[in-house]
């Protein structure tokens, strides 16, 4: 059995964002990702962690990485994800899981395909 324990969730806004020189694409460069939000995490327990963007205005698309020097050139892509929801039909919502090790540092980039920008909720929940 897999029961979800709810660690956090917040109301991000992309619509100020931009891109950093130098800034990993989510999805690809031919995605035209225009603008990010990052957020920093660290685990206090090793298993699986459950990054959902939902209650989106706009097509998001998420990644999460490893990050060992708080750099962007330190950054491992580990998980990415854009319309989750329906596979192959339009969804505003993208969803990752990954396996995060205790003492960890991880970097989650929300982000809008194309041009889109706009307010979404950011939750991170863990199985046991």
């Amino acid at each position: 059995m897999t029961a979800s324990i709810a660690v956090a969730s917040s109301r991000i806004d992309t619509t100020a964002a931009t891109r950093q020189s130098g800034e990993p694409f989510v999805i690809s460069s031919n995605s035209g990702e225009s603008a990010s939000v990052w957020v920093g995490v660290s685990s206090t327990v090793s298993g699986v962690l459950r990054v959902s963007v939902v209650d989106a205005n706009f097509d998001s698309v998420v990644a999460v990485y490893t990050d060992s020097a708080n750099t962007l050139a330190s950054l491992t892509k580990v998980a990415a994800d854009d319309d989750w929801a329906s596979r192959g039909t339009a969804s505003t919502s993208s969803c990752v899981k990954v396996y995060v090790s205790a003492g960890a540092v991880y970097a989650i980039q929300v982000s809008g395909f194309g041009t889109s920008k706009g307010l979404a909720t950011l939750s991170l929940s863990r199985s046991t």
